[in-house]
């Protein structure tokens, strides 16, 4: 199987994805985020993904500590892993809050009102955006392949 083949199954099977910024003293700070991509997370995103474009999105509130992270310092990594075969996949890249609001409307879906209760105008629901520059991807066989996306 090709490589973006290979990342793009991991990436719609696994329901989390840890996500890594830099706080202020300049260490890696890793939390766990809602996988938009995965079709039984987010089912009104289905086939919303390009297979060619590995850009991943996240949600947020506006005042988490994550936001004045990325406002200083964009550089940002992502991890995947499946526990059943321990394929994985560590991306590099960089991460900035999505302004663009026609893109935040279409993937905003009422059911997130329980994270966000003024919904998607009322100031505290937050896209992010993290672009991928390079990938490792570990194929749970002790076997590592690296690249740029």
């Amino acid at each position: 199987m090709e490589i973006k083949k290979q990342l793009n199954a991991l990436l719609e099977k696994i329901p989390f994805i840890d996500l890594a910024t830099v706080n202020g003293d300049g260490i890696p700070e890793v939390r766990n985020m809602l996988n938009l991509r995965n079709p039984g997370i987010c089912t009104h995103l289905k086939g919303r993904f390009n297979a060619e474009d590995f850009t991943l999105f996240f949600t947020t509130t506006a005042h988490s500590p994550k936001m004045k992270q990325i406002a200083a310092n964009d550089k940002a990594s992502v991890y995947v892993v499946d526990p059943n075969t321990m394929e994985a996949a560590l991306f590099l890249g960089k991460v900035s809050e999505v302004k663009d609001k026609k893109l935040k409307d279409s993937f905003w879906h009422d059911s997130w009102k329980m994270y966000y209760p003024k919904g998607r105008d009322g100031g505290e629901f937050i896209m992010l955006g993290f672009k991928p520059e390079k990938y490792k991807f570990y194929d749970g066989k002790f076997n590592t392949l690296e690249g740029g996306l």
